[in-house]
């Protein structure tokens, strides 16, 4: 069995990955094409990198004998069509929802404290404006997947409350009450974080409706796709007063033109799409799961983190 890495990883990741899978016959792809693989292959991995954006419409020739696809990202909406059509899909669905999760925790205590606003640059700048907490505060989480989890489990330690709202039916987790809407959510919410994925259904879901229904001081993060905003009804409702804020580590489009208007509002903290970012920890447990998948499809057993097509997650 081969694996094509479609992708610009590098040479030390793919080492590593041959280290967990002795055998496996890796051939690295030119970043800048990552649909042009060797026709020999059976398995391709993939991460989102912006070269997808000129993929062509129709599936390569080379891609004849791909029974397999391991992408290295939780979304799957940056690739096109074709790559979905590929009989057995894995998703990097829980390999940095840690490090997210912090990110998000991050963002909501950067809100409420205020570091870079009472940041001292004088001996005679020492008064202080308002300062929150996150105790007593509400969360919303819009998506409850491995991502929601990881933020909930953290967020309950620092004693907030929280509301979640999730398209299934499976039961929530102790201390997490579940919101019937998402308009619902936003009414309960101090924070309200984006963690869904991107579907046709969730595309701007977080628009115009939700923000009406919104608690006023809704402080906004995003750490999933930029295209569920609605980036257009949140200008608005920061205009209002309704929202008090916005950190968003995903735009729509990414990056946003130069000259845009969030750059220059203050109440917006953009980060360059980092949120997945973190250690050496990180990258051994997609290692390790990779691996594993290899191994399992050598065997014939069920792979971990299976995509579904339909779902779109």
């Amino acid at each position: 069995m081969e694996l094509v890495i479609a992708s610009g990883i590098g040479a030390e990741f793919d080492a590593q990955l041959r280290v967990r899978v002795p055998g496996t016959s890796i051939r690295a792809v030119i970043a800048q094409t990552p649909w042009d693989i060797s026709p020999e292959a059976t398995v391709v991995l993939v991460t989102p990198s912006p070269a997808w954006r000129d993929a062509p419409e129709a599936i390569p020739t080379s891609w004849g004998r791909v029974n397999m696809l391991m992408s290295m990202s939780a979304g799957m909406d940056m690739y096109p069509r074709w790559v979905l059509d590929v009989p057995v899909i894995s998703c990097g669905r829980g390999f940095t929802s840690d490090v997210i999760a912090e990110y998000v925790l991050g963002a909501m205590l950067n809100h409420e404290k205020g570091f870079l606003r009472h940041r001292v640059r004088s001996s005679s700048a020492m008064e202080t404006s308002w300062v929150g907490s996150l105790k007593g505060a509400t969360l919303g989480i819009a998506g409850f997947g491995s991502i929601g989890g990881e933020v909930a489990r953290r967020a309950l330690a620092f004693g907030m409350n929280i509301r979640a709202y999730r398209r299934s039916d499976t039961a929530l987790p102790d201390g997490i009450k579940a919101a019937a809407s998402l308009r619902d959510l936003a009414g309960f919410s101090d924070h309200l974080v984006i963690a869904m994925p991107l579907t046709e259904e969730t595309r701007k879901s977080i628009g115009r409706k939700v923000f009406q229904a919104a608690k006023p001081g809704l402080h906004l993060v995003n750490v999933s796709r930029g295209a569920i905003l609605d980036l257009d009804a949140l200008r608005r409702s920061l205009e209002t007063g309704t929202v008090a804020a916005a950190t968003l580590d995903v735009t729509d489009p990414e990056p946003l033109p130069e000259g845009h208007w969030a750059y220059g509002d203050e109440r917006f903290i953009i980060t360059p799409h980092m949120s997945w970012q973190g250690g050496a920890e990180t990258e051994a447990r997609k290692l390790d799961t990779l691996a594993e998948n290899l191994r399992r499809i050598m065997d014939g057993r069920e792979i971990l983190n299976r995509f579904d097509a339909c779902r779109g997650y």
